[in-house]
């Protein structure tokens, strides 16, 4: 997906927002849980490492 930075942050926001809101799950993508790698450490763990 390209948004174009000439329409400032607040709006490339909430572009990216309903993205990920309302047509990424139609699609069938679930989002990563936060602070959880795909190793299933923990960030702060795998970080340390």
């Amino acid at each position: 997906m390209t948004i174009p930075n000439q329409l400032g942050f607040e709006e490339n926001w909430s572009i990216i927002r309903n993205f990920a809101e309302y047509v990424a799950p139609a699609l069938g993508w679930e989002p990563a849980r936060p602070g959880v790698l795909p190793t299933g450490y923990d960030i702060d763990e795998a970080g340390a490492e």
